[in-house]
C-alpha cells in the first residue's frame, strides 16, 4: 500500500507537469471608459481604445489650457505573467480632480481580462453634491 503523503505528492507533481506553461503577453489591446457624474448627471466621459507593447508606455494627454487631463497605460512583466496598469487623472474643476489607478493581470495571449469599479464622495461646500466616478478596463493580450 502506498502511503497517502507519497500518493498526494506524486499526483500533484503529475498534475503540475501536465499544465501548459503560461507565458507573459507581448502586447495588449484595450478599451478604457471613465465617467464622472455630479448628482447623477454625466459631467465628463472618457473612452479610448489603445494598444501597448510590453515595456512601453501609452500616453494620451488631452489637457486643455486650464485643466490637466492625462491617461497613461503600461504593460510590464511580473514574473511569468504580464500586468497592464493604467493611471487616469482629470482636473474636472476648480475644487475637484478625479484619479483612477488600476491594473489587470494578463493570464495568457488571447484571453480577455477586465476590471471595473466605482468611487464617489459627497460634499456640502464648493461644488455641492454627489460626485461619482465609474470606470471599466478590458484588455486582450497577444
Amino acid at each position: 500500500m502506498v502511503p497517502m503523503k507519497s500518493f498526494l505528492a506524486a499526483a500533484l507533481a503529475a498534475a503540475t507537469l501536465a499544465l501548459p506553461a503560461q507565458a507573459a503577453v507581448m502586447s495588449a489591446t484595450c478599451t478604457v471608459t471613465v465617467n464622472y457624474s455630479l448628482n447623477n448627471t454625466l459631467v465628463e466621459g472618457y473612452s479610448r481604445e489603445f494598444s501597448v507593447a510590453e515595456g512601453a508606455t501609452y500616453t494620451h494627454d488631452f489637457s486643455t489650457p486650464t485643466r490637466q487631463k492625462v491617461f497613461t497605460a503600461t504593460l510590464l512583466r511580473d514574473g511569468p505573467r504580464s500586468v497592464l496598469s493604467i493611471d487616469y487623472f482629470n482636473d474636472v474643476g476648480t475644487f475637484n480632480a478625479i484619479s483612477v489607478d488600476t491594473s489587470v493581470r494578463m493570464l495568457r495571449a488571447g484571453a480577455l481580462e477586465a476590471t471595473s469599479g466605482r468611487q464617489g464622495f459627497y460634499t456640502s461646500t464648493g461644488v455641492v453634491g454627489n460626485h461619482i466616478t465609474d470606470y471599466s478596463l478590458s484588455c486582450r493580450g497577444a
